[in-house]
């Protein structure tokens, strides 16, 4: 009975509109340590399991325990992904479908801004010429 109220509480929070998964940070990149937050209508809701399967990842959810019918939320802590497209699934139990889906990137770390090989050139001439003009004076 505990799990099937539960499970009523997400399908009314997933029926009223509001943002199931939130992907933190918003634009990971490879560096990061990515996390997919799963906003609930119950407080005792945790995360029992990850899967990862190449770019595929499986997120299982419970409650244990008394819910409280408040909002809340289970983080899925993913860790650092390789750069990619990644689509996801959040599962209640054991149900055999998802209740919901959905897809994040995962972007390039940008490295230190690096100037081209003639900039480069030009940079030393120009630094040399300047330590030149200033030793002459």
């Amino acid at each position: 009975m505990r799990t099937l109220f539960a499970a009523l509480l997400i399908f009314v929070s997933v029926g009223a509109g509001a943002q199931i998964t939130t992907v933190i940070p918003p634009h990971p990149t490879d560096s990061s340590d990515v996390k997919l937050r799963v906003f609930t209508s119950c407080d005792a809701t945790i995360v029992t399991g990850i899967l990862r399967t190449g770019n595929a990842i499986r997120v299982n959810l419970e409650t244990r325990g008394f819910c409280n019918a408040t909002f809340s939320f289970a983080d899925a802590d993913l860790g650092k992904l390789p750069v990619g497209t990644y689509t996801y699934q959040i599962f209640f139990y054991d149900f055999p479908t998802p209740l919901f889906s959905g897809s994040f990137e995962v972007g390039l770390t940008p490295g230190a801004p690096a100037l081209s090989p003639i900039a480069l050139a030009i940079l030393t001439m120009m630094l040399a010429l300047t330590g030149f003009v200033a030793m002459r004076r």
